[in-house]
């Protein structure tokens, strides 16, 4: 399922779980979620960014959990089929037929490698009435899978329960924090020749974002690339702009995101962090300045 974590987080996670500090039994409630889970007898779990893994000391492999968007059956079925591939020796996909796991989930084996290494294990994808989905993915090295990390992945969904999310004052604290303003990131770069007849050149690359108060936006973002001497001269520039809706929600972890719902039905997230007081969004700075393009 392509909404997945990223996999490099897997493996150190897993080692992670050796930490006796760390570890959870029981109950499980994200209430910025509204999502509450029970880890099974004999085995803990721990938070990592983004997910949740569960691991045992008599069984091998792990069971990580994390949330996807997809609200309808056909979604999930479509994004079930669609292969990980990370591009960084991570490449897996589901094989065979999808199982139905009753009204709203789904479940499907899963092959293929992570970090490089050959690895089986199950997927299980669920629908949130009230927000976003699960997913539970369960992965081990092939000789060592077994229908018990399936069975125990099985118990976790079965525990699943769904309420409406306790947000609280974080989305309308973000809200009059971003909304109503242009979010702009710009960035560039150099290179002067230190020789006569050598090659010099930079870049820019500037993003707007506008956040009307209407619930709309407006997004651009352009970038040119040049080089020049030595006989060498190159241009390179890019445009491309689009509208939506948006909207702050709060991720597995809890924490504050900026959604771009852009008509074309693409999807772009945003983490939220005020660093030195300036807007961070995925680690970017933006400058917050007064809108041009909201009526």
């Amino acid at each position: 399922m392509k909404t997945f974590l990223p996999f490099f987080l897997f493996i150190a996670t897993i080692f992670s779980l050796s930490n006796a500090q760390a570890q959870q039994t029981g109950r499980i409630d994200y209430k910025l979620l509204g999502i509450t889970f029970t880890i099974p007898q004999g085995w803990v779990g721990q938070e990592t960014e983004g997910a949740f893994v569960i691991g045992s000391q008599t069984t091998p492999g792990m069971i990580v959990l994390t949330t996807h968007e997809s609200t309808t059956m056909e979604q999930l079925k479509m994004e079930a089929r669609q292969p990980m591939n990370d591009g960084q020796g991570t490449n897996l996909s589901i094989t065979g037929e999808l199982d139905n796991l009753g009204s709203n989930a789904i479940g499907g084996e899963l092959t293929g490698t992570m970090q490089y290494q050959t690895i089986k294990g199950y997927a299980i994808g669920v629908i949130n009435p009230h927000g976003q989905g699960v997913i539970i993915l369960t992965a081990s090295l092939p000789a060592q899978y077994s229908d018990a990390l399936k069975e125990a992945a099985i118990k976790v969904k079965n525990s699943l329960q769904f309420r409406e999310p306790e947000t609280g004052p974080i989305i309308a604290q973000w809200k009059s924090q971003v909304g109503g303003r242009r979010l702009t990131y710009m960035d560039s770069y150099y290179s002067p020749s230190y020789t006569d007849g050598g090659i010099s050149g930079g870049y820019s690359s500037e993003t707007i974002i506008e956040l009307c108060n209407s619930g709309d936006f407006y997004h651009s973002a352009k970038s040119d690339v040049s080089a020049s001497g030595a006989g060498v001269s190159a241009l390179g520039y890019s445009n491309g702009q689009g509208q939506g809706k948006w909207e702050i929600k709060v991720n597995a972890a809890g924490g504050p995101i900026l959604q771009l719902n852009f008509y074309n039905g693409e999807v772009y997230t945003y983490d939220l962090t005020f660093q030195d007081k300036y807007l961070h969004m995925n680690g970017r700075k933006y400058f917050r300045t007064a809108l041009e393009y909201c009526n």
